[in-house]
Parts: C-alpha cells; structure tokens; sequence
C-alpha cells in the first residue's frame, strides 16, 4: 500500500526459544577462528566498526549446523511456520 507509514517498537532484541517450541543445539567443542581473517573487516567511518572490533577482538568457538535429517528439518519448518500464523504480533 503506497502511502501509508506505520511505526512500531522493538520489546526485545532477544529470541524466547520456548515460545518458538525449539529445543536448544547441544553444543561441545567448536574449532576456534579468528574472524577478522576469515571476513572483510569493517573500518571506519562505518558505523558498525568498534560493534565488529569488539565482536572478533579475539578467536572465537565456531560450529557446523546442519539437520539431522529432512523429517526433522521439515518438522522445525512446520513448527516455524503454526508460530507465525498463531501468533497475533505477527498477523
């Protein structure tokens, strides 16, 4: 719809992963990287530079996430998508 502006409000910048019906990833190990070699750094005079040099200050543990297999990933996707339509914020 052209011409029409609406506003809205951010509550939390956070994820309510019992809401959302997820289980949380069981994660051990994770092999260390340093971002800063593995990405384009961002400098300045851009506005996200010292969140980016506080972010990758050091290495960092990094995973792999992949599905177990397509009957869960097509579960999660349906879970995702009851959420969505159930949820009178998003409707």
């Amino acid at each position: 719809m052209l011409g029409h502006n609406s506003t809205a409000r951010i509550e939390s910048a956070t994820l309510d992963v019992a809401r959302l019906g997820l289980d949380p990833l069981p994660l051990s190990g994770g092999d260390l990287e340093n971002l800063r070699e593995c990405y384009e750094n961002v400098r300045a005079p851009d506005p996200y530079a010292p969140i980016w040099r506080a972010n990758t200050a050091k290495p960092r543990a990094c995973y792999q996430m992949r599905e177990r297999d397509e009957r869960e990933a097509a579960n999660r996707r349906d879970a995702m998508q009851r959420t969505w339509r159930d949820d009178p914020h998003v409707n």
